[in-house]
């Protein structure tokens, strides 16, 4: 509470100040000249992700959440966007620029696949991108082709446009082949 009372001060709606959320973000802190300095810390955890997301009330304000770079991440800090209705773009990744390590991810599928269930799952979810480790994509676990087959079944049941031009589109996370787990549209 206290946390939101902050953010209430500092703007007038402040769920407009976190709905592109960049957890990476934390982990480029930057001089007074602008010049990004390197995080030697390691990456932010779980609880802190968790946390921040208390505070913001991320289910209800969070529409873009990135985790660009946070490989100590399991995936337990994002239950807290369980069943969110304003989340539309997910990016899980974890890829930093020019940074295409696999290893580079530490998410696990029983973290994540239920919160990103709970999301789809609802009617109302508005969720129409999804980015996935390359990890899971190489993997090719079999709880991941069922959630890929599910979530594929609730964008054809949305309406068809493109989540950043809202350009007609049909987009799909592919279920095979060489782009298994990348989403197109």
């Amino acid at each position: 509470a206290a946390g939101k009372q902050i953010l209430t001060l500092m703007r007038e709606d402040w769920r407009d100040e976190w709905a592109a959320f960049d957890f990476g973000d934390f982990l480029r802190p930057q001089r007074p000249d602008g010049i990004t300095l390197r995080n030697t810390i390691g990456g932010l955890s779980d609880d802190d992700l968790g946390a921040v997301l208390i505070c913001i009330d991320g289910a209800r304000s969070v529409r873009s959440l990135r985790l660009t770079g946070c490989s100590l991440l399991t995936g337990r800090g994002i239950g807290l966007l369980r069943e969110s209705t304003v989340l539309e773009r997910v990016d899980i990744s974890l890829v930093k620029t020019r940074d295409h390590r696999p290893d580079a991810c530490g998410l696990e599928l029983d973290q994540v696949l239920p919160v990103l269930d709970s999301i789809i799952s609802n009617k109302e979810n508005k969720l129409r991108h999804i980015q996935l480790p390359k990890k899971w994509r190489s993997e090719k676990d079999a709880s991941l082709g069922e959630f890929i087959g599910r979530y594929n079944h609730a964008l054809d049941l949305m309406t068809k446009e493109c989540c950043q031009c809202e350009e007609e589109a049909q987009p799909i996370l592919h279920e095979d082949g060489d782009r298994y787990g990348v989403q197109s549209a």
